[in-house]
């Protein structure tokens, strides 16, 4: 909603500064979020390589018919 926004605002030459700084602070938490995610999900796999290395080496493997 917030691009079209942007973009009818482009398209008809009209600023929309709210528009825009709200677009950016989704962007931040987007890139908060991701950020923490991928913490918890190094942390994890941490825990699981301690306690199950087989198991970790199994969801770590990546190769032509395994993706994560």
């Amino acid at each position: 909603m917030l691009e079209a926004l942007q973009a009818l605002s482009a398209a008809t030459d009209t600023p929309l500064p709210e528009i825009d700084k709200l677009v950016e602070k989704v962007e931040e938490v987007k890139g908060a979020t991701k950020a923490a995610l991928r913490a918890e999900a190094e942390a994890a796999l941490k825990r699981l390589k301690a306690v199950d290395e087989e198991a970790w080496k199994k969801v770590c493997r990546v190769d032509a018919t395994h993706s994560i």
